[in-house]
């Protein structure tokens, strides 16, 4: 009976009061335990992949840039031209080279070159004597608006001061590059026709 009994006892021990093992439902608990960490992983692995996505930048490309700074290259511009035209002192060069700095950057930003056009009409040529090495040296800038538009300046400057030009341009026309022969030639040509004597002992 006692061996019977402790069976009995044993056996009973094994099991809760619905009949059920109590290592079965660890078991259980376990595996949902797992099953619910792992998907939470899996939850925070989407919500990172998707937060990185949504962090990522467009591409801008070269004409949403130029969409982007054109009323602010527009508006230093148009400020570097008054205050050239109201300025009379050793200021005024700082003043042309940052505009020229502008101007070489950004000077194919939609409206720059006509914000230019009416600069040049309203401040002296007298300005641009101080920075007519940074014009010959971008006498080939690449795009053709800038190129044309300095052509212009340094006819007006080689009209109004010839002497100015005759040497820098006469180096320029035996620069190795092709571009800048060229477009150093044209300026010449422009000025053997109002200043032909001086052009004539530049050659």
């Amino acid at each position: 009976d006692d061996d019977d009994g402790g069976g009995g006892g044993g056996g009973y021990d094994d099991y809760d009061s619905d009949g059920f093992s109590d290592d079965l439902g660890d078991d259980d608990d376990t595996s949902a335990t797992v099953d619910t960490a792992h998907e939470q992983r899996r939850r925070q692995r989407r919500h990172r992949r998707r937060r990185g996505r949504s962090r990522r930048a467009p591409v801008a490309t070269a004409a949403t840039m130029a969409a982007r700074v054109r009323p602010y290259v527009l508006a230093a511009v148009r400020a570097f031209f008054r205050a050239l035209a109201l300025s009379s002192d050793e200021s005024t060069l700082q003043m042309a080279l940052r505009l020229l700095t502008l101007w070489f950057k950004h000077g194919t930003v939609r409206g720059v070159d006509d914000a230019l056009r009416a600069g040049f009409a309203a401040v002296s040529v007298d300005t641009w004597l101080q920075v007519v090495p940074q014009l010959i040296a971008r006498i080939a800038h690449p795009a053709r608006p800038v190129r044309r538009r300095i052509g212009e300046l340094l006819n007006a400057v080689g009209r109004a001061h010839p002497q100015a030009l005759v040497y820098p341009l006469s180096v320029c026309t035996k620069s190795p590059s092709a571009e800048r022969r060229v477009a150093a030639e044209r300026v010449r040509a422009s000025m053997r026709v109002h200043s032909p004597t001086l052009s004539a002992h530049a050659t």
